[in-house]
């Protein structure tokens, strides 16, 4: 014996028919992404234990990566100089990265202790 689909909502078309929403009727979904493009930040301490502004404050930004691509710690603090603990962000060596589901508009701030140190920053 079959069980009748019950629908488990209803949407309204533009034309404001009604239609269920069911297995059999899911809801339109568009899977296509933003396109953008990124601003690149990468780069190398040049003075170690001295914040570094990475990215100016930017009201529009919808997307941020930064990644530690070195051997030592880093941190990252936002719209204020980076320190070593609280209340930035630690990064550990050979790859910790921070990447937000909602990224800061505020500057973004990095701090290494060692001169050299390599990083990649991307935002968009």
């Amino acid at each position: 014996m079959s069980k009748a689909v019950q629908p488990i909502g209803f949407i309204v078309s533009g034309s404001n028919e009604a239609r269920a929403v069911d297995p059999l009727h899911p809801l339109p979904v568009s899977t296509t992404a933003a396109a953008g493009t990124y601003t690149d930040g990468s780069g190398a301490f040049t003075a170690g234990g001295t914040s570094q502004v990475v990215f100016a404050a930017n009201a529009t930004r919808a997307y941020l990566f930064i990644c530690n691509t070195s051997d030592t710690v880093m941190y990252v603090n936002f719209g204020t100089a980076a320190v070593a603990g609280q209340p930035s962000i630690t990064l550990i060596a050979n790859g910790g990265f921070y990447e937000p589901l909602v990224p800061p508009n505020q500057s973004v701030n990095l701090l290494c202790a060692t001169t050299g140190k390599t990083f990649v920053a991307k935002q968009a």
